[in-house]
């Protein structure tokens, strides 16, 4: 998979008006969420960051100590999600202490937490501590974006539990955030302020859900909920359920069409509150935010709402169509967990079910982990190669899925590596595409009438648009287009 996006956050803190002791809060309470005016009060904060197509893009946002309330538990607090949903993107930066050391914090610290076991699990986590209304808020952020291996740990499910891979990076931070809390002597009166986009959301989504059913046992400190403030931002689900505990301080802000967001079909899902972004915008393309329109680069991908034409290839507005693209999505999934417990004994042999979760551990876990970690260690240049090679090549490729036992895939990856200039172990790759080749040709070959066959041209001919619905710009057009009036 492209590394869609490559950013480079570049922190700068604007010039900050003088400050009216007068000044007083006002809280607008919506429907779904709220707003807390503090007037001049507000701490103006920019974070600079490159586009995905390279363009510099700035998210303005304002800092207050005052932000965090919990006044409305359930619904969402537009202010902290914004500053919340900056510091998930400082997590990435270099240069990570700049965004909490401009708002106050100290001690901040910005590391790279590996499993020893696996560097599959890697994630960078970053914290920050300050004094809050007589309590000492602890902030942590983990890396959202900007992907190595780590990625292909999205991948391991495991067999029962939450999924594995964001599960080893919770305790992963866990870990850190005790070491942190010790090392700087945080022991009482403790608020925390969690805070995670994509990857990093999942992550810390867990975190917040372990650190509620046992704090004492990870971290050796009360863990009140009442002080705690999480906001992840398109995650993945990545929890089973537990309706036992009050996880009303978790806000998860997600697009509903985020493909990539969507994850697994299984058991999976948040722990807290979901809010959609198109319930809460009122933006669906060309948004006037301010008095101001919204940069084209800053924008929400137009296709959305959209309905989706599969021949010829293309997301359209075709009012006749009745495939939208939910519908679409929806289709895609039934494709690629297809279900086979119904097809007939022979002629389900050689084809591979992967609708449950065991099925999918057993029979593609690993191939498809190998093949993610193998495309987050591509340079621009291969990736590029690589992509023209299946262009030009297309026809090779899926007839090289025809046979089953992985020998013609083997073959036809291996020059297309080849022309990529992408070095490979010859043992593993034959071993990924003995797995990979009958699972390939049961969603695309088997039942070509409902097979992927069916949904790839627009699939393919629309995926950079569809992975739009991830961008942390698409984030952002969001947030700044809900109504704070």
């Amino acid at each position: 998979m492209k590394k869609i996006f490559i950013l480079l956050p570049i922190l700068t803190l604007l010039p900050l008006g003088a400050c009216s002791k007068t000044s007083k809060t006002k809280v607008v309470e919506k429907d779904d969420y709220y707003v807390i005016d503090v007037g001049n009060k507000a701490k103006p904060v920019s974070v600079l960051f490159l586009s995905q197509n390279g363009d510099q893009l700035h998210f303005d946002h304002t800092y207050s100590d005052e932000y965090f309330s919990n006044e409305f538990p359930a619904k969402l607090n537009l202010n902290l999600a914004k500053t919340s949903f900056a510091l998930a993107m400082a997590a990435s930066n270099p240069d990570a202490s700049g965004y909490l050391g401009s708002v106050g914090f100290k001690d901040v610290k910005s590391q790279v937490v590996a499993n020893k076991a696996s560097e599959e699990d890697t994630v960078n986590v970053m914290f920050g501590h300050k004094t809050i209304n007589n309590r000492e808020m602890v902030a942590v952020a983990v890396r959202g974006y900007d992907y190595s291996t780590e990625w292909s740990s999205n991948m391991t499910i495991g067999l029962d539990g939450d999924h594995e891979g964001f599960y080893n990076a919770a305790y992963n931070v866990i870990y850190e955030l005790k070491e942190y809390l010790d090392t700087y002597s945080l022991n009482e009166n403790l608020s925390f302020w969690f805070a995670g986009y994509s990857r990093g959301g999942a992550t810390m989504n867990l975190v917040s859900k372990y650190l509620v059913l046992d704090a004492q046992a990870h971290i050796e400190r009360e863990f009140d909920t009442n002080h705690v403030y999480t906001y992840t931002f398109e995650a993945p689900k990545c929890a089973l359920a537990d309706t036992a505990h009050d996880y009303s301080f978790i806000h998860n802000l997600y697009n509903a069409n985020d493909f990539i967001a969507m994850n697994f079909p299984f058991d999976f899902t948040l722990m807290g509150n979901m809010h959609e972004y198109t319930h809460l915008s009122i933006s669906k393309g060309d948004a006037i935010v301010n008095g101001r329109k919204i940069d084209p680069d800053y924008d929400i991908p137009v296709y959305v709402n959209k309905t989706v034409s599969l021949f010829p290839a293309g997301i359209v507005d075709d009012p006749s169509s009745t495939m939208t693209e939910e519908k679409f999505y929806s289709a895609l999934f039934d494709m690629l967990y297809r279900d086979l417990s119904e097809v007939d004994p022979e002629e389900a042999e050689g084809l591979v079910d992967v609708h449950t979760r065991e099925n999918y551990v057993n029979n593609i876990q690993k191939s498809l982990k190998y093949i993610l970690a193998l495309a987050f260690t591509l340079t621009s240049e291969q990736m590029s190669a690589l992509g023209t090679y299946a262009k030009d090549h297309a026809m090779d490729l899926i007839g090289a899925v025809g046979d089953k036992t992985g020998e013609e895939l083997y073959n036809a990856l291996v020059l297309a590596f080849e022309a990529s200039s992408i070095e490979y172990d010859e043992a593993e790759l034959r071993e990924v595409c003995a797995q990979l080749a009958p699972y390939l040709y049961t969603v695309m070959l088997y039942d070509n009438s409902n097979g992927l066959l069916k949904y790839l041209p627009t699939l393919a001919g629309n995926f950079s648009l569809i992975y739009t619905n991830h961008y942390m710009t698409t984030v952002i057009a969001y947030l700044i287009s809900i109504p704070v009036e």
